[in-house]
């Protein structure tokens, strides 16, 4: 298992508990589900659907030496929040 993989699982772990708790004044949840499109075809399933705030407008996603970058679509599909990918960039070492 990598480390993309690991994190992107514990990351998954952690929004997924605080979805089921959300903001009781708003009503809106701590976390929604995501899905990435496009980008490096190696990217692997379970970083391509990860919890994050409802509200987030873009990803960063480390991969392979550098970020992929997604935006948020006006879409969902099956229930997730559709974000395409946009560029990559680099690490700065």
């Amino acid at each position: 298992m990598s480390v993309h993989t690991r994190h992107a699982e514990h990351m998954t772990a952690r929004a997924q508990a605080g979805a089921a708790t959300g903001d009781v004044t708003t009503g809106q949840p701590a976390a929604v589900q995501i899905e990435l499109e496009g980008g490096p075809t190696g990217l692997p399933p379970e970083i391509r659907r990860q919890w994050v705030p409802p509200d987030l407008p873009k990803v960063k996603i480390p991969y392979n030496g550098g970020y992929e970058h997604f935006e948020r679509l006006d879409v969902e599909e099956s229930g997730r929040l559709v974000f395409r990918w946009t560029y990559r960039s680099r690490i700065a070492e």
